[in-house]
């Protein structure tokens, strides 16, 4: 499975449209765990999780976790 969303801005509205449809492409009794950097979109409060969505926040600085930054 897959979702992709093409949106003109990065912003809390959009990521909300993400999850929603994200949450619908899902089966029924799944859930998924969406692992993140801290953009201000991530963590707003404004952010609406749908209860089969849980995120796992990556630390604010961790090129370990980035193949990029490995150079």
């Amino acid at each position: 499975m897959s979702v992709a969303l093409q949106a003109p801005l990065a912003n809390t509205g959009t990521m909300n449209v993400f999850l929603k449809m994200l949450s619908e492409e899902l089966p029924h009794n799944d859930h998924a765990v969406l692992i993140m950097h801290q953009a201000g979109w991530h963590t707003s409060r404004a952010l609406k999780l749908p209860e089969n969505i849980t995120t796992l926040l990556l630390p604010p600085y961790s090129p370990e976790l980035n193949p990029v930054e490995r150079q």
